[in-house]
């Protein structure tokens, strides 16, 4: 699948999707446009949700839990570092 036909499926330009799958695939006996676009939207839609549902955006977020640790012993080194060179 082409990425540019999940661009335009995000960004909510269906017509030019639609297009560009046709383009894509061509004349195929059998193939339904409207069937795989439907498919494709379902798919970006389920997509984005996920995205939303496991993203923490907030700055606080690797203060907390497990982040919180893996910050700590990612940013020892560096400060070890710092504090110890002349």
């Amino acid at each position: 699948m082409s990425h540019i036909i999940v661009f335009l499926c995000r960004q909510g330009k269906d017509e030019a999707a639609k297009r560009s799958l046709v383009r894509l695939i061509g004349n195929v006996p059998g193939y339904n446009v409207e069937h795989e676009f439907s498919v494709l939207k379902y798919e970006v839609q389920a997509s984005e949700a996920l995205t939303r549902l496991y993203s923490s955006n907030d700055w606080a977020a690797m203060f907390k839990g497990n982040n919180f640790s893996r910050v700590c012993v990612s940013s020892f080194p560096l400060i070890l570092q710092v504090s110890s060179a002349s």
